[in-house]
């Protein structure tokens, strides 16, 4: 069974439906951690997820994501999300 990680967070299952899509690969799941992060830091939502790096074997992988507050400030933040079996 293949697990997306991410320090901090309960790891997310390959397959797993969440209310946007189905969980199929790292960008999928930095959204759901992306999403995680703004709700526990009360700043409203994600707004945009984008890859920075990533390993040669797509083990492991750097994603930007853009945390935006209710009044339109933003924060960018860096996500590393490994694939585990």
């Amino acid at each position: 069974m293949i697990k997306f990680k991410c320090d901090g967070f309960r790891s997310i299952k390959k397959g797993t439906e969440y209310g946007f899509a189905v969980i199929d690969n790292s960008r999928d799941a930095a959204q759901v951690f992306a999403n995680r992060l703004a709700t526990r830091q009360g700043k409203g939502y994600r707004a945009t997820v984008q890859i920075n790096s990533w390993s040669d074997d797509g083990k492991l992988s750097q994603y930007q994501a853009a945390i935006i507050a209710p009044s339109g400030a933003f924060e960018n933040v860096w996500l590393t999300i490994e694939e585990v079996e």
